[in-house]
């Protein structure tokens, strides 16, 4: 995809060298929701990552920062029960007006 090891790696939110042994296969039990954001990164679907199809179907390109990535990571740790808390508290801190962004581009 002429993307670099730096690229994928801020894209997922990890160091260039947990790329490179992805890449490598050093690393071996990699977690859904990393084979999910690396599927993003470099746009196929995460089947053929996982060698599970012949062909690279197209994935679209989320570009998430490292805070959503950090949130992301985090939810993925969470139980249901955690899960459900944390989406209701989000959902308060949004619907309170307080935190919720004012305009589209923040969105």
């Amino acid at each position: 995809m002429g993307l670099t090891l730096q690229e994928v790696a801020d894209e997922i939110g990890v160091k260039k060298p947990t790329v490179q042994r992805y890449e490598s296969g050093k690393i071996k039990n990699i977690d859904t929701l990393t084979v999910e954001l690396l599927a993003k990164a470099v746009r196929c679907d995460p089947a053929y990552l996982m060698g599970w199809s012949e062909a690279p179907a197209s994935f679209s390109k989320i570009k998430m920062d490292s805070d959503t990535n950090f949130l992301v990571h985090n939810y993925e740790k969470l139980n249901n029960e955690g899960r459900r808390k944390l989406l209701d508290y989000s959902e308060d801190l949004v619907s309170g007006g307080r935190y919720a962004a004012q305009n589209e581009d923040a969105e």
